[in-house]
Protein backbone atom coordinates (compact mmCIF):
# COMPACT_ATOMS: atom_id res chain seq x y z
CA UNK A 1 0.00 0.00 0.00
CA UNK A 2 1.33 3.22 -0.57
CA UNK A 3 0.41 7.03 1.03
CA UNK A 4 0.75 9.22 -1.59
CA UNK A 5 2.72 11.65 0.20
CA UNK A 6 5.52 14.13 -0.41
CA UNK A 7 5.95 14.78 3.53
CA UNK A 8 7.96 13.22 5.70
CA UNK A 9 5.56 13.24 8.73
CA UNK A 10 4.56 9.62 10.08
CA UNK A 11 1.28 8.01 9.99
CA UNK A 12 -0.71 9.63 12.97
CA UNK A 13 1.06 12.66 12.96
CA UNK A 14 0.25 16.23 13.44
CA UNK A 15 1.16 19.17 11.75
CA UNK A 16 2.19 22.48 13.23
CA UNK A 17 -1.36 23.90 14.07
CA UNK A 18 -2.30 20.76 16.19
CA UNK A 19 -3.90 18.55 13.93
CA UNK A 20 -4.04 14.72 14.33
CA UNK A 21 -4.22 12.97 11.01
CA UNK A 22 -5.16 9.68 12.32
CA UNK A 23 -7.38 8.40 9.34
CA UNK A 24 -6.39 7.16 6.15
CA UNK A 25 -9.04 7.57 3.53
CA UNK A 26 -8.57 4.88 0.54
CA UNK A 27 -10.25 5.75 -3.11
CA UNK A 28 -9.11 4.19 -6.59
CA UNK A 29 -5.69 3.06 -5.13
CA UNK A 30 -4.29 5.38 -3.27
CA UNK A 31 -4.73 6.43 0.43
CA UNK A 32 -4.64 9.59 1.93
CA UNK A 33 -3.90 10.55 5.34
CA UNK A 34 -6.78 13.34 6.73
CA UNK A 35 -8.00 13.87 10.29
CA UNK A 36 -11.15 12.16 11.92
CA UNK A 37 -13.31 15.33 11.33
CA UNK A 38 -11.96 15.48 7.22
CA UNK A 39 -12.26 11.73 7.18
CA UNK A 40 -15.73 11.89 7.88
CA UNK A 41 -17.72 14.94 6.71
CA UNK A 42 -16.12 13.22 3.33
CA UNK A 43 -17.69 9.34 4.40
CA UNK A 44 -20.97 11.00 4.68
CA UNK A 45 -20.93 13.00 1.94
CA UNK A 46 -19.81 9.89 -0.16
CA UNK A 47 -22.66 7.76 1.31
CA UNK A 48 -24.97 10.16 0.54
CA UNK A 49 -24.01 10.37 -2.81
CA UNK A 50 -24.28 6.31 -3.23
CA UNK A 51 -27.68 6.16 -1.22
CA UNK A 52 -28.82 8.63 -4.23
CA UNK A 53 -27.61 6.15 -6.95
CA UNK A 54 -25.65 9.51 -7.98
CA UNK A 55 -21.93 10.10 -9.18
CA UNK A 56 -20.41 13.28 -8.17
CA UNK A 57 -17.18 14.56 -7.12
CA UNK A 58 -16.89 14.45 -3.52
CA UNK A 59 -13.94 16.75 -2.14
CA UNK A 60 -11.35 15.57 0.66
CA UNK A 61 -8.89 17.77 2.56
CA UNK A 62 -6.36 16.05 3.48
CA UNK A 63 -2.29 16.38 4.98
CA UNK A 64 -1.33 17.23 1.41
CA UNK A 65 -4.02 19.32 -0.16
CA UNK A 66 -7.27 18.69 -1.47
CA UNK A 67 -8.59 16.66 -4.00
CA UNK A 68 -11.73 15.95 -5.63
CA UNK A 69 -12.37 12.27 -5.41
CA UNK A 70 -15.15 10.68 -8.02
CA UNK A 71 -18.02 8.93 -5.71
CA UNK A 72 -21.13 6.73 -7.41
CA UNK A 73 -22.64 3.71 -7.19
CA UNK A 74 -19.81 1.07 -7.87
CA UNK A 75 -16.77 3.18 -6.23
CA UNK A 76 -14.71 1.08 -3.58
CA UNK A 77 -13.80 3.14 -0.61
CA UNK A 78 -12.86 3.84 2.91
CA UNK A 79 -12.11 5.23 6.33
CA UNK A 80 -9.92 3.38 8.78
CA UNK A 81 -8.01 4.19 11.54
CA UNK A 82 -4.34 5.07 10.15
CA UNK A 83 -2.91 2.36 12.57
CA UNK A 84 -5.35 -0.13 11.35
CA UNK A 85 -5.36 1.31 7.82
CA UNK A 86 -1.59 -0.61 7.83
CA UNK A 87 -2.94 -4.25 7.65
CA UNK A 88 -5.37 -3.61 4.96
CA UNK A 89 -9.20 -3.04 5.39
CA UNK A 90 -11.35 -4.13 2.29
CA UNK A 91 -13.09 -1.15 0.88
CA UNK A 92 -16.62 -0.52 1.23
CA UNK A 93 -17.93 -2.21 -2.53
Amino acid sequence: MTIHSTATRGIGSSDGNGRSFDKIVRHGGRSFLATSTMAAIFAARAEDVVARLDTELVPLLHRDGVELLLVGPNTAFSVVNAADGLRGSSPRQ
